[in-house]
C-alpha cells in the first residue's frame, strides 16, 4: 500500500537531519579560543576596584561566548611586577591575558621595573573611562582658571593629590602644570578614594580622579574639567580642559587586554576579534556602563600597540623633564 503524503514528508525530513552535520543540528556555534582549556585573565590590582569590575565582567562574557572556564586572578602589589611576572611565566598559548591599563606605563616610564611592549603582545583596548579635575564643593576654585591664577600668583602653594609618586595622574597634573604655567606641591595617597577624601577634608586643593567619583561624591566635591577631548554626557555641564583654557593633550584612564610576549599573529587577531565580541555583549555593555566604563575598542593590535606606545613616550617625557624618574 503506498504510504501516505504525510508519512513520506516525515521520512524526508528524518533523512536530511540524518544527512546534516552535528553542529548544524545544535544551534548558532559558540565562539572559540585559539586553544581549549581554562582561560586566565591576570589582574595587576586589587578584587572589587575598577580593574577588577572589568575583568570579571570580560570574564563572565567569555564563558558565555566560547563555553570554557574562566578565572580572574588577582595579583597586586610590587608596582605591578607580581602580575608582569604571573604574564611572562605563562606560555604564549592564548589562554592567558593581562588586564594592561596606562598604570603600567606609568610605572614602566618612571620605575624601569618592566618593558611592556617587550614583554606582552597587545590585544585589544576594551574600555575608557574619563578623569575629572576636582575640587572641594565649597572651594574657593570656581573655575579651572582661577586655581591656575592661583597657582602662578603663589609658587608651590598650591596642593594636588595623586595616587603613588610618579604615577598617572602625577605625570598627568605636571604636564598641566608645565603648559598652564605654574607650580603646585604633589601630595601622594595610596588610592582614588583616600585622595577625594583628602579633597573633602581640605588637606588638598584638587586632584585627577575617574569622572564617576565626581558623580557619587557629589554635593562634596565639584568637577572644574574633564580631560577628554568632548565632554562627558554623564557630566554635560563640566567643560573639557581646552574649553576651561589650559591646551593640554586629552586624556582618559583605559584598559585592554595583553598576552605573553611570542604570541604569533593569526592567534593574536583571533583573541581580538574575540574579546571584541565579548566587549560588545549587551550584558558586559550594560556592567561596564553601570561604573562610568565606556566602550572604546581599537580597530587592531597594532592600534593597541601603537597606542602603547604614544602613552609610553608621553609618560616618559615628562617623567624626565619634571625629575620623577627614579630608576
Amino acid at each position: 500500500m503506498p504510504s501516505h503524503p504525510t508519512q513520506r514528508t516525515r521520512r524526508r525530513v528524518l533523512r536530511t537531519a540524518l544527512s546534516l552535520p552535528a553542529a548544524a543540528l545544535a544551534g548558532p556555534a559558540r565562539s572559540q579560543t585559539p586553544q581549549s582549556g581554562t582561560i586566565k585573565l591576570i589582574v595587576g590590582f586589587p578584587a572589587g576596584g575598577s580593574a577588577d569590575v572589568v575583568a570579571r565582567a570580560t570574564a563572565a562574557g567569555l564563558t558565555k561566548e566560547t563555553g570554557q572556564p574562566v578565572i580572574v586572578e588577582n595579583r597586586p602589589g610590587g608596582q605591578l611586577v607580581i602580575s608582569m611576572q604571573a604574564l611572562t611565566s605563562a606560555a604564549p598559548d592564548g589562554l592567558t591575558l593581562l588586564y594592561m591599563t596606562g598604570t603600567y606605563l606609568a610605572i614602566q616610564a618612571t620605575q624601569r621595573l618592566f618593558d611592556v611592549d617587550a614583554q606582552s603582545t597587545a590585544i585589544v583596548n576594551t574600555i575608557e573611562t574619563p578623569i575629572a579635575l576636582v575640587v572641594r564643593s565649597d572651594s574657593r576654585f570656581r573655575f579651572v582658571m582661577d586655581l591656575v591664577e592661583h597657582a602662578r600668583r603663589n609658587p608651590g602653594k598650591l596642593n594636588f593629590g595623586v595616587i603613588g609618586v610618579g604615577g598617572v595622574e602625577h605625570l598627568k597634573m605636571s604636564q598641566i602644570q608645565r603648559i598652564a604655567g605654574f607650580k603646585g606641591l604633589a601630595v601622594p595617597y595610596k588610592g582614588g578614594p583616600d585622595g577625594v577624601n583628602a579633597v573633602i577634608g581640605g588637606e588638598i586643593d584638587c586632584m585627577l580622579v575617574p569622572g564617576i567619583f565626581a558623580k557619587t561624591f557629589t554635593g562634596k566635591v565639584r568637577a572644574l574639567a574633564v580631560l577628554g577631548d568632548q565632554r562627558w554626557q554623564q557630566l554635560p555641564g563640566v567643560p573639557t580642559l581646552a574649553e576651561s583654557g589650559v591646551q593640554a593633550p586629552p586624556a582618559s584612564y583605559w584598559g585592554g587586554w595583553s598576552a605573553p610576549a611570542g604570541l604569533n599573529a593569526k592567534t593574536t587577531a583571533e583573541l581580538a576579534a574575540l574579546l571584541t565580541r565579548v566587549s560588545q555583549r549587551s550584558d558586559v555593555v550594560s556592567t561596564l556602563n553601570a561604573t562610568a566604563h565606556e566602550l572604546r575598542l581599537t580597530e587592531s593590535p597594532d592600534q593597541f600597540r601603537q597606542k602603547i606606545r604614544s602613552e609610553l613616550a608621553w609618560m616618559t617625557e615628562v617623567g624626565t623633564s619634571e625629575g620623577l624618574i627614579t630608576k
